[in-house]
């Protein structure tokens, strides 16, 4: 374990953000930059210097999905003779 990681990290110009991620995750991050990305919208994520533009929304994407069967799956199970909509 790296007991220096928190005080290397607080020197780094992501002070701000990385005291803010350890009070919400109880936890100093690693590697911040993943964090900076997750935060970032599409309209300022930095490009490659091939062209392509470094954003999250793919991951977005795809966590929308999982979380979408996940309640779907939990409705399911909850209320198995439900036809769909039955809240309305």
């Amino acid at each position: 374990m790296d007991f220096l990681l928190p005080y290397r990290l607080l020197f780094s110009g992501d002070k701000e953000l990385i005291l803010s991620l350890r009070n919400i995750l109880g936890f100093y991050p690693k590697n911040i930059a993943i964090y900076k990305l997750a935060f970032s919208h599409r309209s300022v994520a930095p490009t490659t210097v091939n062209g392509m533009q470094m954003s999250n929304e793919r991951l977005e994407y795809l966590g929308d999905a999982v979380l979408g069967a996940i309640v779907a799956e939990l409705l399911f199970r909850r209320f198995p003779f439900r036809d769909e909509g039955f809240f309305n």
